[in-house]
């Protein structure tokens, strides 16, 4: 959880070299190329059993029209005219959630995830948002420690149980 009130200022946004970071509303042709890229990097999330792929139809009901996604809280990455990353955010009762941070395979490591996260700090913050929440895999330690970077402080968490179900 990230506490917004203790933030005197909106953090800058920096992106790498030739990047923009827009919010996702201004470039609705670029759906589909979001969807591709966060089926990859969900690919690619340590510790995430990803091996049920959605259909677009699917990802678009969840990504883009559920409830309590708001469009000014999501935010694109662009190079030229393509997309290299994706951040976005998820009101549930008053409290914004990070949903997922999605950055191309050959954008890792330039700073596009920190660029993503800080527009969405800057956002809720003038929004008036006391706080961000977020979530990592324990196994994802590039985006905890981005997390950590950025001030998120853990919180308890929760246990996810698989397998059968025994009654």
């Amino acid at each position: 959880m990230l506490d917004l009130t203790k933030l005197d200022e909106p953090p800058r946004i920096e992106p790498p070299p030739g990047v923009d970071i827009v919010p996702r509303w201004r470039r609705p042709e670029l759906e589909l190329a979001q969807y591709h890229l966060e089926q990859e990097a969900g690919r690619d999330i340590p510790g995430l059993d990803a091996d049920v792929e959605q259909s677009f139809e699917q990802w678009r009901s969840f990504a883009i029209e559920r409830p309590g996604v708001d469009p000014e809280l999501c935010f694109l990455a662009v190079a030229g005219d393509r997309l290299v990353g994706t951040a976005s955010i998820v009101v549930l009762g008053g409290t914004p959630y990070h949903g997922l941070t999605a950055v191309s395979r050959d954008w890792r490591g330039r700073g596009v995830a920190q660029a993503l996260k800080r527009a969405q700090i800057a956002v809720a913050l003038a929004r008036g948002y006391s706080r961000l929440v977020t979530e990592s895999q324990h196994e994802n330690v590039a985006m905890r420690r981005l997390n950590e970077k950025l001030g998120y402080e853990p919180a308890p968490g929760s246990i996810v149980f698989r397998g059968p179900l025994l009654v």
